[in-house]
């Protein structure tokens, strides 16, 4: 972290600082607190070039030919510095500029970069390299694709391993429904997949091979800032004490919420109460008790302001 500047220690330091109000401004008897994360932070070594296996596939064609021949040099380039061991030189001189001041840190964002693609003539593609370095891709389709050709490139999808390990690339993976539905539902249709937990998805063009090692002569390079498993820590009322519970999913913290409120649950609601992390289970029911945690609440606070 400190070599990114100390504005990052702060950061954290200010987050323990939040953490530990949070844990004296609560009464462990009848409050709970939940730390979640809806992922992990760990570096990958291999990469899927998602959007040139797209380009294979004829779902997307780029703007002229010269454009493809300008992206497979630069392709060819990046492969060569790399087999030379050239990008980890480079790579420590710009970190040591960066340490000495000659460099400025990268402060700002940086505007999406999309390859030269012939609109009239691309049916799928992914306008967004923001899921690269998360290991996900989302892939936009326009109405000339049909529900079979978006089943069969998933299918397709759901096949490739990598050549390396054998690994799955894809571990889940889910339509536009999961941005929402009725009135919140997308316009465009999507496809979102997930990759496994060492694999990013890169969006470049025009690589040589679809798949690719960080790093040199088999010594991989960790890159990436995605690891599929998160964190859960429970505390407060009702928790068990030093259990370490059996792995669960993001989807689980709503319905544990609710649950623990004694709110009734949307039959349509993804996920399920963690029952294991509690020393008794919560009444299952379709209506708000009376006797709540809510209205117990609500009676508290209204007493308090008459």
């Amino acid at each position: 972290i400190m070599q990114f500047g100390e504005k990052e220690v702060q950061y954290y330091q200010l987050l323990d600082e939040s953490l530990g109000m949070a844990l004296d401004a609560i009464n462990p008897e009848e409050d709970l607190l939940m730390v979640v994360s809806d992922h992990g932070f760990q570096g990958a070594m291999r990469k899927f070039y998602v959007q040139e296996y797209l380009y294979r596939k004829g779902f997307l064609k780029m703007e002229n030919e010269k454009a493809r021949k300008r992206a497979e040099l630069v392709g060819y380039v990046r492969t060569l510095m790399r087999d030379l061991k050239l990008q980890k030189i480079a790579r420590r001189a710009f970190r040591q500029l960066r340490r000495k001041g000659v460099l400025a840190l990268e402060r700002e964002h940086h505007p999406a970069r999309l390859p030269q693609l012939d609109w009239t003539r691309t049916h799928a593609c992914i306008p967004s390299s923001s899921g690269a370095l998360a290991s996900y891709a989302d892939i936009f389709f326009d109405e000339t694709v049909t529900e079979d050709q978006i089943d069969a490139l998933l299918t397709d999808l759901r096949t490739i391993r990598d050549p390396e390990n054998g690994q799955l690339l894809v571990t889940e993976a889910h339509r536009e429904d999961a941005y929402g539905t009725g009135p919140f539902a997308p316009k465009e249709r999507h496809l979102i997949v997930q990759a496994g937990e060492n694999t990013t998805l890169p969006v470049e063009l025009a690589r040589t091979s679809l798949w690719e090692r960080r790093g040199t002569n088999g010594r991989g390079v960790s890159s990436g800032v995605h690891h599929p498993d998160g964190v859960l820590y429970l505390y407060g009322a009702g928790v068990k004490r030093g259990v370490k519970i059996a792995p669960t999913h993001i989807y689980d913290v709503v319905p544990t919420i609710l649950s623990r409120m004694q709110l009734p649950l949307h039959n349509e609601l993804a996920g399920k109460y963690i029952e294991e992390a509690f020393e008794q289970p919560v009444r299952t029911h379709m209506q708000v008790a009376s006797d709540s945690v809510v209205i117990k609440r609500l009676k508290k606070l209204a007493s308090n302001t008459l």
